[in-house]
C-alpha cells in the first residue's frame, strides 16, 4: 500500500468519525436544559466509545547486515482506529509509515523502506485534570523492502514481512469532549531477510497527533434516557 492509498484510508476513517460524531451527538435541548448528548455523556462518560486519529513526526531507523549498515531520521505518520473500553483501557489498530533510508557502498546504493500495521492495548493513568500518561503493548505486522542498485545495472528488489512485539508510551491531553491531543514514543525491532541476507532493523518513532472520539449508538442507552 503506497502513501497515497494510506492517506485516502485515513481520510475515509476521519470522515466516518465526523459522521458518527455529529449523528449521535447533536445537541437537542430537553426539559431540564441538558442536551440528549449531555445526558448520554453524564451516564456513560466512562463507557465504550471509538476514535480515529492521525499523527506525524520523526522516525529514527537503523538497519544493519553483514554487508552494509545505514541509519537516518525521516518524517513519518500514523493512522489510528481505536475503541475505549473505559477511561483507562483501550484497544487500538494503527497503520504507520516509517519512510525510507539509504546508503552507498562503493558503486552500490542500498535503499530500505518499511511500515507496520499494529494491534495494541493501551493502559492510561490520570495525572491532573484533562492529562493522562499511557503505555501501549502489542503486536506489529511489519513489512520491509530493499532496493539494491549498481551503477549502470538493473535494480534488485526484495521484500519481507513478519510479526513482532512492540511497545510505547505517551501523554494525552483532552482538548474537548471529542478531541484529544497526544504525543507518543514507540519502539520496534525486526529482522527482515533480503536476498538471502539477514538484516536487523530498529525503528523508534516520536509522533504528535490528535484523536477524534465518537459515540456508538447503544439501544439500551436510548431506552434509559427516554
Amino acid at each position: 500500500m503506497n502513501r497515497i492509498n494510506k492517506i485516502i484510508c485515513f481520510c475515509a476513517l476521519l470522515a466516518l468519525g465526523f459522521h458518527f460524531g455529529f449523528t449521535f451527538a447533536e445537541p437537542i435541548p430537553g426539559d431540564d436544559g441538558l442536551s440528549e448528548k449531555d445526558k448520554r455523556f453524564e451516564i456513560f462518560k466512562d463507557d465504550m466509545h471509538a476514535y480515529v486519529g492521525f499523527s506525524l513526526g520523526n522516525v529514527d531507523q537503523k538497519a544493519s547486515s553483514t554487508i552494509v549498515s545505514m541509519s537516518d531520521t525521516e518524517l513519518g505518520f500514523g493512522l489510528y482506529l481505536g475503541y475505549n473500553f473505559n477511561s483507562n483501557f483501550a484497544a487500538e489498530i494503527s497503520l504507520n509509515e516509517f519512510s525510507e533510508i539509504e546508503t552507498m557502498s562503493g558503486t552500490t546504493t542500498y535503499e530500505t523502506r518499511s511500515n507496520s500495521l499494529d494491534f495494541s492495548i493501551l493502559g492510561r493513568l490520570p495525572v491532573i485534570p484533562d492529562w493522562k500518561v499511557y503505555g501501549k503493548l502489542g503486536f506489529s505486522r511489519w513489512a520491509a523492502q530493499q532496493d539494491i542498485e549498481n551503477t549502470g545495472s538493473l535494480t534488485v528488489r526484495d521484500d519481507d514481512f513478519g510479526v513482532d512485539i512492540f511497545y510505547g508510551a505517551g501523554i494525552n491531553y483532552s482538548l474537548s469532549r471529542y478531541i484529544d491531543l497526544f504525543t507518543e514514543y514507540n519502539m520496534y525491532s525486526f529482522d527482515p531477510n533480503f536476498n538471502g541476507v539477514s538484516n536487523s532493523m530498529d525503528v523508534q518513532t516520536l509522533f504528535i497527533g490528535f484523536k477524534w472520539t465518537f459515540w456508538i449508538r447503544n439501544p439500551k442507552v436510548e431506552t434509559n434516557i427516554r
